[in-house]
């Protein structure tokens, strides 16, 4: 019964070694807040189907201790009317995205 459990036991350890070593239980939590991020800029940058994209516009957020200065965009849309409207410029955030 012992043996059987402590096998048991050489296989998990063994299988967790093999996932983090390959980098299957590694990156994908800190990959999160990066994905969220490039997720919100894609749609500041596209204009839904009826309008059409004149311009896009960049912000430079400054730098904190935790990330470098970077550059976030916004799109900025024509409707059939003439009208021009710009979607509001992404939020700079407290920590490095990726």
């Amino acid at each position: 019964m012992l043996t059987r459990i402590a096998k048991r036991g050489r296989v998990l350890i063994f299988t967790l070694g093999v996932l983090i070593g390959s980098g299957f239980l590694g990156p994908m939590t800190a990959d999160a807040g990066h994905r969220r991020f490039a997720k919100k800029q894609r749609k500041a940058l596209h204009c839904q189907p009826p309008k059409s994209q004149v311009r896009t516009q960049s912000r430079t957020c400054p730098a904190t201790k935790f990330r470098p200065p970077m550059t976030v965009w916004r799109a900025c849309c024509e409707n059939r009317g003439g009208k021009v409207q710009c979607h509001p410029f992404p939020y700079c955030p407290a920590r490095s995205p990726s």
